[in-house]
C-alpha cells in the first residue's frame, strides 16, 4: 500500500466512508519541520465559525503526505483554513478554493 494511502486510512483522513462525486479531494503535504496534528476549515463568510475537522486524531510528520476527502456543506468552495502543528503553534490561510486545489502544502 502507498504510503500516503497508508496514511490517510492510519489518520482516518478520509471522512464519511467512501468518496461521492460531490465530495472535494486533495493531497496534503506537510513541508515544514512540524507535525501537523489537525487542519480546520470554515466556510468563507460564516458568521457562526463553525468548524469543519478536516484532520485529526494523529500527526502529519515532516515531509509526510496524506489525501483528504470531506462532503462539503451547500457545495461552498472557499474556507478559511487553519492548521495546528504538535507544539501548538496554528497558521491561518484565508480564502483557500478547494474546489480547485488538487495539492495543499504546509510550509
Amino acid at each position: 500500500m502507498r504510503a500516503g494511502m497508508l496514511l490517510a486510512t492510519a489518520l482516518g483522513l478520509v471522512q464519511g466512508g467512501a468518496a461521492l462525486a460531490e465530495d472535494i479531494t486533495f493531497q496534503l503535504n506537510n513541508a515544514s519541520a512540524r507535525p501537523v496534528v489537525g487542519v480546520y476549515a470554515t466556510p468563507k463568510g460564516d458568521s457562526t465559525g463553525t468548524e469543519i475537522t478536516l484532520v485529526t486524531g494523529g500527526e502529519i510528520g515532516a515531509a509526510g503526505a496524506g489525501e483528504v476527502s470531506f462532503a462539503p456543506a451547500d457545495s461552498v468552495c472557499v474556507y478559511d483554513l487553519r492548521i495546528q502543528f504538535g507544539d501548538g503553534a496554528s497558521v491561518e490561510r484565508p480564502d483557500v478554493d478547494l474546489c480547485h486545489t488538487d495539492d495543499l502544502v504546509i510550509d
